[in-house]
């Protein structure tokens, strides 16, 4: 748009639709075509086409992050979020780590989720300046007691292919959080959850979409 006195429509009109309208419709197209690469690959990998390295540094991050929601605990403001999500109760799906008993999956995962990032302990990817396995892992354990339980193979690639995503997506702006203010753990953290609790939830390739 740009300003024009004489618009007629409190100062400002449409500038070049017929130009931008293309435009925009490219960029839809072209982001739809990756948002649908990136679902191929998550819904064809499974465990046997993750290399041993992978294998290995996810079940590090799961005990890590673990180990940051035990800390995290003790933090201020956890128990406060505590005894919030109790206030709420509803369905008992997933449980509250460190507390015990449970209550809706989503909750649960909110709780948990703070927990690990409270003291700061958790992993971070240096280079994408991003904790990858406090937004994924809470999210995955939540689902995994939401769909009453699935094989640690499952658990494995549902993880890596979260931890993955952020990370990768954190590597992408040409400039990084660090100058532009920006917070990829929780930009970035979205998608990833998004995609490892799709695919402990075996969604197909129209609902991955729309969850993305």
């Amino acid at each position: 748009v740009t300003a024009s006195a004489e618009s007629g429509h409190g100062g400002v009109k449409p500038c070049r639709s017929r130009f931008l309208a293309p435009l925009l419709g490219g960029i839809r197209r072209f982001i739809m075509k990756i948002e649908h690469c990136i679902v191929d690959g998550i819904q064809t990998t499974d465990y046997e086409k993750l290399p041993k390295n992978v294998i290995e540094a996810t079940k590090k991050s799961v005990i890590d992050t673990l180990a940051a929601i035990i800390a995290g605990r003790s933090a201020e403001g956890c128990e406060t979020i505590f005894q919030l999500v109790q206030d709420w109760g509803g369905k008992r799906e997933s449980t509250l780590l460190t507390y015990g008993g449970k209550v809706p999956f989503p909750n649960a995962v909110f709780v948990n989720s703070v927990m690990a990032r409270a003291m700061d302990l958790d992993e971070v990817h240096d280079i994408g300046t991003v904790h990858p396995s406090a937004s994924i892992i809470p999210a995955t354990l939540g689902a995994t007691e939401f769909m009453n339980g699935i094989s640690g193979k499952e658990f494995i690639v549902a993880n890596a292919l979260g931890i993955d995503l952020i990370c990768r997506m954190s590597l992408a702006p040409a400039v990084g959080s660090c100058i532009s203010g920006m917070n990829f753990t929780y930009q970035c953290g979205t998608f990833g959850a998004a995609a490892a609790v799709g695919k402990i939830l075996r969604l197909d390739h129209h609902q991955m979409i729309n969850a993305l």
